[in-house]
Parts: structure tokens; C-alpha cells; sequence
């Protein structure tokens, strides 16, 4: 495996720490969310994805946030990725003042440690935005991610453009504001929902396209199921409802905000 080095992006007061360049655009994308004063003022270091640090005390003078990025069971209880290991995961709950896992699938993960410090636990896709961008309007349907043999499979069976690996930042932004809708394809079979993908569709404006994402995401009310495009007022009427009751239910300051409370 690659070894890279930990980036530090600095937002306000803020300071988000990811050890991987796609933990990296996650982080920026969570930072741009952030636009109230008070939350960018709170002195917290937040490390995006656990399962590739070591657990750490926090520094002095400040509160430390962990988000848990992976799949380790899918919405029917199936187990997922091998590569993350649970007992990272708890010494990293024992180490923050609060842990953000982005699926609440995983909970059972965290054994005896999770019930015991339930109260520094957060589940859910708790990701989105202060400000909810408006529906932007675009052409075709937008794959980004790494590929896989099952990723290409779907990518031209459904007539999908996917974007070469590796496009971050303002390259991204640019590939996506021509979109119509962003395209979101499991890395392996089960039902689980990418997150960070569905922000970066959140904050271009557009609608998700996907396969079955995990409750509380209504494929035809927050999502498409993959196939044809419907019209621009069907992709508005689909990304208002997402906009209203997943992203304005699960806003990452809602988070931050407990840290200053902790």
C-alpha cells in the first residue's frame, strides 16, 4: 500500500488532518460547508478516516473529532471491508472527545467500548453543508472514484461517463458543474451509502444517481435508481426533497457544535 503524508487543512480555527489524498478532498469538501464564524472559531482537529491513523491524545487546549469513513457492515449486517480493524476504532474512541461514524451500520463494531462511551458516538451520514447549494442544472450522468472490474461493468452497461481516477479539487468541480447527476456505484456488493460522494453532489448542486443506498435514502425520493435521466423539473423536485430531508437533517456543524458543549 501507498504511503502518503498526512495533510493538514487549516479552516478558521478548525484543523482537519487526512492521511490520504481522497480523505483529503473529503476534508475540503467538509471545510466548505463551514461557513458560519462561531463554528470556524471552535478549536478542534478533526481526523478524517480512522482507520488510516494511529490513535493520538489531543493536543492541548483543543478537542479532537474522528470521522470513521469506511464500510465495515453493509444495511443488512454483512460484513464489509477486512482492511479496518475494530480495536483501532476503539483505542480512537478512547483517544477523542468524539468519533463521527458515517454509517450507522457499523455500530456493533465498536463492541463493549461503543455502549460504554455512547455518548462520544455519532452514526450517520452527518456531512452536509451549512448552506444547501440550489439545484444547478446539467447534461449527462458523472462517474468519479476509483474503478474496479464491477464499477466498469455498470459504468458501460449504463452508458455512464466516468471521470479518470484522480481528478480532485478544481478539476473535480469543474468535470461536475456540467453534470446532471453524480453517479454513485459501490466498490462491492451490499447496500451502504457513500457519503462523501453524495456531498460533493450536495455542494455542485446536482441530484445522485445510484444503486440501493442505505436507510434513511428513498431510491425516487433523495436518489435515482440507475437508468435513464428523468426531466430537469423531475432531477429539481428529487434534489429539493434530498436537500430538505437528508442533507438539512445531517449538516457536519451539527457535529462540531457537540464539541463545543463536550
Amino acid at each position: 500500500m501507498a504511503q502518503h503524508t498526512e495533510e493538514r487543512i487549516a479552516h478558521g480555527a478548525l484543523v482537519f488532518v487526512a492521511p490520504h489524498p481522497v480523505l483529503a478532498e473529503l476534508a475540503r469538501d467538509l471545510a466548505r460547508g463551514i461557513t458560519d464564524p462561531a463554528v470556524m472559531a471552535l478549536p478542534v482537529d478533526i481526523l478524517v478516516g480512522l482507520h488510516r491513523l494511529s490513535p493520538r491524545l489531543p493536543a492541548r487546549g483543543r478537542r479532537q473529532l474522528g470521522i470513521q469513513t469506511e464500510q465495515i457492515r453493509d444495511a443488512e449486517g454483512r460484513p464489509m471491508w477486512k482492511k479496518v480493524r475494530p480495536g483501532r476504532l476503539r483505542k480512537h474512541l478512547l483517544a477523542c472527545h468524539r468519533v463521527l461514524d458515517l454509517s450507522v451500520s457499523n455500530a456493533p463494531v465498536y463492541g463493549l467500548a461503543g455502549r460504554l462511551l455512547r455518548h462520544r458516538l455519532d452514526f450517520g451520514p452527518y456531512v452536509f453543508p451549512q448552506r444547501i447549494p440550489d439545484f444547478v442544472p446539467g447534461k449527462e450522468a458523472v462517474f468519479f472514484g476509483a474503478a474496479n472490474d464491477r464499477r466498469a461493468d455498470l459504468v458501460a452497461r449504463h452508458g455512464i461517463r466516468m471521470l479518470p481516477n484522480g481528478v480532485f479539487g478544481a478539476a473535480l468541480a469543474a468535470e461536475l458543474a456540467g453534470a446532471a447527476a453524480v453517479v454513485n456505484l459501490h466498490y462491492t456488493e451490499g447496500v451502504y451509502t457513500e457519503a462523501p460522494r453524495l456531498l460533493a453532489a450536495c455542494l455542485a448542486g446536482k441530484p445522485v444517481m445510484s444503486e440501493p443506498l442505505a436507510p434513511p435514502l428513498v431510491a425516487g425520493r433523495h436518489y435515482l435508481p440507475l437508468g435513464p435521466l428523468p426531466t430537469q423539473t423531475d432531477l429539481a423536485a428529487l434534489q429539493a426533497r434530498f436537500a430538505t430531508e437528508i442533507a438539512a437533517r445531517h449538516r457536519f456543524a451539527e457535529i462540531l457544535l457537540k464539541m463545543r458543549r463536550a
